[in-house]
């Protein structure tokens, strides 16, 4: 499998933005705004959502990886240029209906959260992968929130019903 895991990801970016998002698009009411588009997963769907989202900032203005199969540090060089690239152009195109600029806002800027439970066995390359992006990217920042840390009961209501949702 890793002989091929590059091409896989190239791939399966490719289908996404392609063929899946423009289907999902043309079927289904959803905004084309890009500051209304995210990208998301859990483990290898979290790697391959850093991956797409982070270098596609056009397209993705919120990017998520939970317990991700976060890239290696090789695989960071590709990512990291290819995003450097969009922003870029991002950032020298005018006219852009697509971007936060009216907002007062810098029009290549994502919202990207990384989340890996304490116990989890990528937490160490999900870390790896942070502390290559702030070594790499300077604007960005990081936090840590201390709700993830331990889950508890919490009160819950949904469609009218209240009820307790127990992680345990």
């Amino acid at each position: 499998f890793d002989d091929y895991a590059d091409d896989n990801a190239r791939w399966l970016e490719q289908d996404l933005l392609a063929d899946l998002m423009p289907f999902i698009a043309q079927h289904y009411p959803i905004s084309a705004d890009r500051r209304r588009t995210a990208i998301a997963g859990l483990s290898m769907g979290g790697g391959q959502s850093l991956r797409v989202g982070l270098a596609n900032p056009q397209r993705f203005h919120a990017v998520a990886g939970f317990s991700s199969a976060a890239p290696w540090s090789q695989q960071c060089e590709e990512l990291l240029g290819r995003r450097a690239e969009q922003i870029d152009a991002m950032r020298n195109s005018t006219g852009n209906s697509n971007s936060d600029a009216d907002a007062g806002a810098d029009p290549s800027a994502q919202r990207l959260w990384i989340a890996c439970g304490e116990d989890d066995f990528l937490l160490a390359r999900n870390q790896q992968f942070v502390a290559e992006l702030q070594r790499r990217q300077k604007e960005m920042a990081q936090g840590t929130d201390d709700r993830l840390r331990q889950f508890e009961p919490s009160k819950v209501v949904v469609d009218g019903v209240e009820f307790v949702a127990d992680p345990a």
